[in-house]
């Protein structure tokens, strides 16, 4: 099995814990000292591998090397607004409706969004067995989410 399959799998159960880790911590110190410890962190991390990056030279880390851009544009800080969005929003959600319901309409939602993404900024064409297929993926996700 490809890496570009297995990272998404990985990535998925990292954002059920992450989130789930983020509800427990808020629970003893509230949502926003959770968000703050969660950026903290990840800022730590992210100075890290910038060191790294930006002092190794080697074929495996290109696609990560620091280049020079042509300045920064407003939209370059969306990420980081999706992140904290994420990060805040996911274990709000799941003290009310439960880890399952949070991530399946996540899922569906991210399926519905990476299908626009594709076709208006990658401009992959959306044939109709794709969306069939995020369709049943879609209806497959609600059916386990019923209670």
């Amino acid at each position: 099995m490809s890496a570009a399959l297995i990272v998404p799998f990985v990535l998925g159960a990292l954002a059920v814990l992450q989130a789930g880790l983020n509800r427990r911590i808020a629970t003893e110190w509230g949502l926003a000292a959770a968000v703050f410890l969660n950026t903290l962190v990840v800022a730590a991390i992210a100075l890290g591998w910038f060191a790294v990056v930006r002092s190794t030279k080697s074929p495996a880390l290109e696609w990560f090397a620091v280049r020079q851009g042509r300045g920064f544009a407003w939209w370059y800080a969306l990420p980081g607004v999706c992140g904290f969005a994420l990060v805040t929003g996911l274990p709000w959600v799941i003290v009310r409706i439960g880890a399952l319901q949070a991530f399946i309409t996540l899922v569906a939602a991210q399926m519905l969004a990476g299908l626009a993404w594709d076709y208006f900024v990658e401009h992959i064409q959306v044939g109709g067995a794709r969306v069939a297929g995020a369709l049943l993926a879609i209806l497959g996700a609600l059916v386990a989410g019923f209670k």
